[in-house]
């Protein structure tokens, strides 16, 4: 049985840059720190401590400027510096007493 098909249209970049992330045009507005895992000129992934619906607009930011992004992402052209992007799927991660998500986005 062949392997599922690649269905990105961008390399993806390892990262680990820190963001904030909230639901776009919502009366309950709350921001959430959050790390990226990889970055495209398309979109990124990032981890969460809450799920979110696929189809949900949201607001992110880094929490840092370009030139001055840490860690293992070398790109710092694909980190946005405030974007509005569609939660396109979100996975639970289970580690030892510990439920995270990871969120993959599309920017608009």
């Amino acid at each position: 049985m062949p392997g599922i098909a690649e269905k990105r249209a961008d390399e993806r970049i390892l990262s680990n840059a820190a963001i904030i992330f909230s639901y776009f045009s919502t009366k309950n507005w709350s921001e959430n720190r959050s790390l990226t895992l990889n970055l495209s000129t398309g979109g990124m992934c990032f981890e969460s401590r809450y799920s979110l619906k696929a189809g949900a607009s949201l607001f992110i930011r880094s929490e840092q400027t370009p030139g001055t992004v840490s860690g293992i992402c070398c790109n710092c052209n694909l980190l946005r510096i405030s974007t509005l992007a569609e939660v396109r799927w979100c996975r639970e991660i289970t580690r030892e007493n510990d439920t995270s998500y990871c969120i993959g986005v599309k920017y608009f």
